[in-house]
Parts: structure tokens; sequence; C-alpha cells
């Protein structure tokens, strides 16, 4: 039960006292154990939140499904279809494929906007990455873009890229330049 819950929230910040509280578990450390236990079996992926201090990196953290095949394949999959969401899964499990080999780390940002993943190097942030399915929305558009910007600057990251599933172009804005690419360019490209 607890992995097709793991699997149903993926992509959100894993609360442990609210999955001991759920399920029974004597602990919110024994929910933790057994988070671990998913992710030791390659069930799921671990993501920390990005911070320049260590302490607060370990602190909050997400998961995501290792096969996205297992988010709808399932006897008792979620009905519906997010696509956002898998997306935001697919690109992950990219980042990490690209990204380990080169000691690269990958996290998520959240402050007063959130950012879908912070590719560091050391303390250095490389790239900054969000992904939506459509930006055609104003609304949509405004959050996407105003995020990475605000993100650029605080962690003085210049390579912006933004993951869409069709739409490929360049966005300048607030002196800010950000790749528009569709998540088959992205994943062709490497």
């Amino acid at each position: 039960m607890l992995a097709n819950h793991m699997i149903d929230n993926f992509g959100q910040e894993i609360i442990y006292s609210d999955l001991a509280e759920r399920f029974g578990f004597g602990s919110s450390h024994t929910a933790e154990n057994y988070v671990s236990y998913l992710k030791q079996t390659y069930l799921l992926l671990g993501i920390h939140k990005f911070s320049f201090k260590s302490k607060e990196r370990i602190r909050n953290e997400k998961s995501y499904v290792v096969d996205t095949a297992f988010i709808t394949e399932r006897d008792d999959a979620m009905n519906g279809q997010n696509i956002g969401w898998k997306l935001e899964n697919i690109t992950y499990v990219e980042l990490l494929r690209r990204n380990k080999p080169l000691f690269y780390d990958v996290f998520y940002y959240r402050e007063q906007y959130e950012i879908d993943f912070v590719v560091c190097e050391g303390n250095y942030v490389r790239e900054l990455i969000q992904v939506s399915v459509d930006i055609s929305s104003a609304k949509t558009y405004n959050r996407e873009v105003s995020a990475l910007c605000k993100a650029a600057t605080d962690l003085k990251c210049n390579k912006l890229t933004l993951i869409t599933m069709n739409d490929n172009r360049i966005i300048e804005e607030n002196n800010h330049t950000i790749q528009v690419i569709s998540i088959i360019d992205w994943l062709l490209t490497f």
C-alpha cells in the first residue's frame, strides 16, 4: 500500500509524519525507513531541496518513480492523466541518467516560487529547469518564466531551460534568456 501511495503521489514533498499516521507506522522514522527501502529496490528516486547549506538539503525530499509505466500500468493505478507530472518524472529520470556520470547533483528549489530542477556541480548552479506541458496561457507562461528569472538572479545561474510538450523557442525576459524546448527534442539532445 505504501508503494502505491508513493507512486500515486510522485513529485510531491514527502512528509514522513503524515505517512506514519496514514499507514499506522509507529513513528515517522519507521515511515522514512520504508520509503528508503522503496528507493533501495529502485522503485522510487529521491530528490532533495536545493540550499547552499547542506543541513537544509537533507530536510525536504520529493520522490519520483524510476519507470513512468508504474504510474499508470498498475492494477490499482489512480485514474486520470496528469501529463505535466509525467513529463516532470521523465525529465528527472533523464537528468539523473545524464548527470550522475558527470558527478552533477540534481535538486528542486522552493522559496516563494518553485523550480522543478536545479543542476549543480558542487555549490555551482549549472542549470535551472522548469517543466510545463504548455505555456500558451498567460498565467502559466508568467508563472514559469517569472520563477526561472527570479531563481536565475537568486542562484546566479544563466542557463535556463523550460521543457514543454511541443514548443521550441527562445524567450528574452528581464535580462535573462530562456531556452524553451520540447520534451522530444530535449530527450534527443545531449
